[in-house]
């Protein structure tokens, strides 16, 4: 942790419920064992919390007796190396064998206690060095961005019944469009061409750009400029693949800098599908985009989503690399 955080330089801070101790109890038990009532994410407690340094979490009890004090730390290293962790030792100090006695004490009464303790402190831990996490894992420096959505965890999840989210935006589409999102494509609620994603305006006029799901399983991304004048990249028989019913790095570029329009479909930062043509695209203004569904709110896709990044430029190929590197970082399983 503390070469990690050489370069950031973080002060950490681990939130626990501000327990009571045993001299608290009106009447002094054999044994007070405060377990998952430390973690505020599990209980919340009417006597507050408290934010304490790496020092002071350590020395945080979790065992009080008469005796003495099981620490945090006691309650690691006895599991690391006297409890069958990786540095298995079966000799036993003095206090040792006090731990030892509290957990099999706790034992006979169904309460596993270095289980409940290390499962606390881990949860703890977690939610304290999330500022290092988050500081390590950084986007890449990208084209400014159009959008970006993220979930901490889970994901957002449409049925493919009616649910979409639609925002209105202002936008000229000049150089082109990069979209890059963290989807697992399953199964379509109803039959047809279904949309994931659209980028346009409302009233029906060009540009449109889409990403879809069709009635055959395939996994497309299509750009309309004027009727005669678009592109369309598919990846036939997308539900037949490893990628289908999965979380993945599904990406578009439609690439608008030079005379030659491109549009390219990525899995995994693989390009599976290309399309390219002369379009017109001096009437590229936009003014809405709906995730779920096309433009009207119709045509909604069942899919998941975790994170969404859309640049208002196509990617290079080193940032998207990156990019594809921060995806699976924040989300792989």
């Amino acid at each position: 942790m503390h070469r990690a955080n050489e370069k950031h330089r973080l002060r950490f801070r681990f939130r626990v419920n501000d327990v009571e101790s045993l001299s608290d109890v009106p009447v002094t038990p054999d044994m007070l064992f405060h377990g998952s009532s430390l973690d505020p994410t599990m209980l919340r407690m009417t006597t507050g919390t408290l934010d304490l340094t790496l020092e002071q979490f350590l020395a945080q009890p979790v065992v009080e007796t008469p005796d003495g004090i099981v620490k945090v730390s006691d309650v690691i290293r006895f599991a690391a190396n006297k409890a069958g962790g990786v540095h298995y030792d079966p000799r036993r100090s003095a206090r040792e064998e006090a731990i030892d006695q509290a957990v099999t004490q706790l034992a006979r009464l169904g309460v596993h206690l270095l289980a409940i303790s290390l499962v606390t402190i881990a949860r703890v831990s977690l939610v304290g060095l999330r500022p290092l996490y988050d500081a390590i894992l950084r986007l890449p420096e990208l084209p400014p961005l159009l959008a970006h959505y993220r979930l901490d965890e889970g994901a957002y999840h449409f049925e493919g019944r009616g649910q979409f989210l639609q925002t209105a935006l202002a936008y000229d589409l000049q150089e082109g469009l990069s979209w890059n999102g963290i989807v697992r494509i399953m199964e379509q609620a109803e039959p047809g061409r279904r949309v994931v994603y659209e980028l346009g305006n409302v009233d029906g006029t060009v540009p449109r750009v889409t990403l879809f799901v069709d009635e055959g399983g395939s996994l497309g991304a299509s750009a309309l400029f004027t009727n005669d004048g678009s592109l369309e990249a598919v990846l036939q028989n997308f539900r037949q693949t490893l990628l289908y019913d999965r979380f993945t790095y599904v990406g578009f570029d439609l690439d608008l800098r030079s005379s030659t329009a491109s549009l390219r479909l990525l899995l995994n930062n693989v390009v599976v599908a290309q399309a390219e043509g002369v379009v017109d695209s001096r009437t590229g203004r936009v003014t809405q985009h709906t995730i779920g569904a096309d433009l009207i709110g119709s045509n909604s896709a069942t899919f998941q989503i975790r994170e969404l990044i859309i640049a208002t430029s196509p990617l290079e190929a080193a940032v998207r690399t990156q990019l594809a590197r921060y995806f699976w970082l924040r989300w792989h399983d």
